[in-house]
């Protein structure tokens, strides 16, 4: 693995811990002390968006969240999980770098744009819930059984859906 690709390690386990508890049950989600971490509360409000997001400091074995009151509360991870098959697509060889095309599966969308095979750079700045479905779908993704994908909607978009 390159060093380019080894800044992504630190990013994509902090990103891979606040997905994954999505599928923590409430009851274990309960007995986990979580600080409050202002500055991720900061970077949300700012977004004008209500979220939460939550770190594992692996350092000091204890967790950390933007809006640590709603970490109990299931929320899709929207447009975050991009981040997440980007980089586990990147280090598992998946696809080589942003310029990889990923191919249209065929199926006529009413968002036009994403209706084309797209490179990875492409397909993030789009949005392209499909050829991200694609990527979490291979065969080479080591995390494939428990990735957190998207279904698309009847006009392109998604609705939330966790696989196994």
């Amino acid at each position: 693995m390159g060093s380019a690709n080894r800044m992504y390690i630190r990013p994509l386990l902090a990103l891979a811990c606040a997905l994954i508890t999505l599928c923590i049950p409430d009851a274990i989600q309960a007995q986990v002390s979580v600080r409050e971490f202002s500055p991720a509360r900061a970077a949300i409000d700012a977004t004008g968006f209500a979220g939460t997001v939550l770190v594992y400091d692996a350092n000091q074995n204890s967790y950390a969240a933007g809006h640590a009151e709603r970490i109990d509360r299931r929320l899709i991870p929207a447009s975050t999980f991009k981040i997440l098959n980007s980089l586990v697509a990147l280090e598992a060889g998946v696809i080589a770098d942003q310029r990889t095309v990923i191919k249209w599966d065929g199926v006529a969308r009413e968002r036009t744009e994403v209706n084309r095979d797209l490179d990875l750079q492409a397909a993030f700045r789009l949005s392209a819930v499909p050829h991200y479905q694609a990527l979490g779908a291979c065969r080479r993704n080591p995390i494939r059984p428990i990735f957190v994908t998207f279904q698309p909607d009847r006009n392109g978009g998604s609705k939330g859906d966790r696989r196994s």
